[in-house]
């Protein structure tokens, strides 16, 4: 299947891992991107995660605090986050959130409005519902983000600094983080360049790349080819958000994305 996706151009390569009767093969196909010149995947290959974040990120940072007793997934959001009240919004619960039954619209282009995280959490909590509260569910990115701000509150720590110490170091998963902005590399040995690129360059995020290098002077947030999205999160609200946000953001390897699920598998025997 997957050197079917490769042929029909689906995707230029693709790593995975199989669990088979107590066994785990992990193999890769395929090459980075389409160049004529790209390398080949490899099991060390770092993929952009994608709404995967939103899993092995923020849903495990969340249930850690649920189960220290930090956090109550029936407590109201506004008990930890006051602002999101606004409009309305102070019945929502985490719960609500977890679940994706809040009310919240699902996405907004947040990339077209705001140039900052500020500007976009600001936007956030202005944000009115679009449907009765626990009437339906609507998978929702807002939702997640707010999760990760209720995190970063309860712990007084950063999400991406918080994963690496309790979860990614713990399970020895060398190669998992995210890349802010400002920052080459998120552990010593793991850099943009050894990422899949996602896509050519759009033209959004060259104006906000050009505007924040004017303010900042630092060339980190460049990536590694002007031409395409590399060693950067794909996702456009987490891109202003400064590249770790509860929805996306997060790197892997097929390794150790393989690591997390087989401690999982572990602590439910």
């Amino acid at each position: 299947m997957l050197l079917e996706g490769i042929k029909d151009r689906v995707f230029p390569g693709a790593c995975y891992g199989v669990f088979k009767d107590g066994t785990l093969t992990q193999g890769v196909a395929g090459t980075k991107s389409y160049d004529r010149d790209s390398v080949p995947v490899s099991l060390e290959t770092v993929w952009d995660l994608a709404s995967v974040s939103k899993v092995v990120g923020t849903t495990t940072a969340a249930m850690m605090l649920v189960q220290s007793g930090q956090l109550d997934l029936d407590h109201p959001v506004s008990l930890v986050i006051p602002e999101f009240e606004q409009n309305g919004k102070g019945h929502i619960t985490f719960r609500n959130l977890m679940v994706h039954d809040s009310g919240l619209v699902a996405f907004r282009p947040y990339h077209q409005t705001c140039q900052t995280a500020e500007e976009v959490m600001a936007s956030i909590y202005k944000e009115k519902l679009t449907y009765e509260t626990g009437s339906q569910m609507v998978y929702s990115d807002l939702s997640m983000i707010l999760v990760s701000e209720a995190i970063e509150r309860i712990t007084k720590t950063k999400l991406d600094e918080y994963l690496k110490v309790n979860v990614f170091e713990k399970l020895g998963m060398k190669h998992t983080g995210y890349f802010r902005r400002d920052h080459q590399s998120f552990v010593e040995k793991v850099s943009r360049s050894d990422c899949a690129p996602t896509e050519e360059m759009e033209n959004w995020r060259k104006t906000l790349r050009e505007n924040r290098y004017e303010k900042t002077g630092s060339e980190a947030m460049f990536g590694v080819d002007p031409q395409f999205v590399q060693g950067e999160v794909h996702d456009p609200t987490a891109t202003v958000l400064d590249g770790v946000a509860g929805h996306a953001g997060l790197f892997s390897t097929v390794g150790d994305l393989c690591l997390f699920l087989v401690a999982f598998m572990t602590k439910s025997q």
